[in-house]
């Protein structure tokens, strides 16, 4: 939830720059905006540690995780902890965003980049861009590529049925109404 709610942020400011400084133009909305980012963002961090650290510990997760894996992890750990030092030490990042970087992403898409405005930003924002660009780089070869794909056959197709291949008694009793429809295996 929190990352999405990070990346809906950025995207809004890039999208609607006007927009994005007309919300912040009352002092309140703009403290209330920079500070939800920010748990948001520290509830990210504390998530993306929980999910590294159980790649590291479990084994049978370790197994599944491949090399590129634990670099998308690295980078995404990095964007946090870089976009965390930029939102407490530069503050109302959500103004500048939309006024200095918006006109700079915008040039990239024109093929006509302008790094006049990005040139003069701090080193730690500037290493917050190019880890961005290092992410979005290296999604085509990591299994970050699965959330390009919207999942709309969830929403009309019947229900997946696990059927298990251990003893059936040992496992629940079939005479236990768990479900609203008894399972056909039991």
């Amino acid at each position: 939830m929190g990352m999405l709610f990070l990346v809906f942020g950025h995207l809004s400011a890039f999208l609607i720059p006007r927009g994005v400084l007309l919300w912040n133009s009352h002092p309140v909305r703009l403290i209330v905006l920079e500070v939800t980012a920010f748990i948001f963002a520290i509830a990210v961090l504390i998530g993306l540690g929980n999910l590294i650290y159980r790649r590291l510990s479990n084994p049978r997760v370790a197994i599944l995780t491949s090399k590129m894996d634990y670099v998308i992890l690295f980078l995404l750990m990095t964007q946090v902890v870089t976009g965390l030092w930029v939102a407490y030490n530069f503050r109302w990042g959500s103004s500048w965003f939309a006024s200095v970087l918006t006109p700079y992403l915008w040039s990239i898409f024109r093929f006509q980049p302008d790094t006049g405005a990005v040139s003069a930003l701090p080193w730690v924002i500037k290493l917050h861009i190019v880890g961005a660009y290092l992410i979005v780089l290296l999604i085509p070869f990591s299994r970050l590529l699965h959330f390009l794909v919207v999942p709309l056959d969830y929403l009309w197709r019947p229900y997946q049925q696990v059927i298990w291949y251990w003893q059936r008694k040992d496992i629940r009793k079939s005479w236990f109404p768990w479900s609203v429809k008894r399972p056909l295996n039991n």
